[in-house]
């Protein structure tokens, strides 16, 4: 062997060397970014993971509470609507309760009559009323007066507002007066029976 061969020899082993160096290297790398990459995909997820999770449960709580405050929101405009619509009817409660009112008033029902009849001169005198179960009574006028004027009294509780049936009414000449000598403008025994009615119902008599 000659001695040119011996420095190639080792030159070639020495790349040799070096080569292989270079790959471990290269493997090492290439194996420590894996590492690396897994470590910070891990880290990643264990750590990211509750804030996702806190996350996903604020937005499922805003949009709850989205939806809660739509339907609050309808119930406020409904309440608000409600109150106009009470406002609009507050000032026309008292005709509705003259009307119709919540308790039997039957002060107010005499008072009808009586003032009825005094625009026609016919005074009633004796006014009773009675009670049974349900929303009305029966209220009883015996008097005496002119025909006419009494038929006049009528049409006039008729344009009253409260409402009312006449349930009967009679009338008949005074004993001592003849029926020869009745006319328009005589005296005549009158009975007018009525039932008001009121909105709540009670068995008791209440003005």
């Amino acid at each position: 062997m000659s001695n040119s061969f011996l420095p190639r020899l080792k030159t070639e082993k020495l790349l040799e060397f070096v080569a292989k160096e270079w790959e471990n290297n290269q493997s090492r790398r290439f194996i420590e970014i894996g590492f690396t990459l897994i470590v910070i995909a891990g880290f990643a997820f264990f750590a990211l993971k509750p804030t996702f999770a806190t996350i996903s449960d604020l937005m499922g709580k805003i949009k709850s509470k989205r939806i809660l405050v739509t339907e609050m929101s309808k119930k406020i405009g409904n309440i608000i609507k409600a109150q106009d619509n009470f406002a609009n009817i507050q000032n026309e409660y008292p005709i509705i309760e003259s009307c119709l009112p919540s308790r039997p008033a039957v002060f107010q029902a005499t008072t009808q009559v009586r003032k009825s009849g005094e625009k026609f001169s016919v005074s009633f005198d004796r006014i009773t009323f009675t009670f049974e179960e349900g929303n009305s009574y029966h209220l009883n006028v015996n008097t005496k007066g002119d025909f006419i004027a009494f038929l006049q009294t009528l049409g006039q509780l008729n344009r009253t507002r409260r409402p009312f049936t006449i349930n009967s009414f009679s009338f008949s000449l005074p004993k001592m007066q003849s029926a020869a000598a009745t006319s328009s403008a005589d005296l005549v025994n009158f009975n007018l029976n009525t039932e008001y009615y009121y909105s709540e119902k009670t068995n008791e008599s209440k003005q």
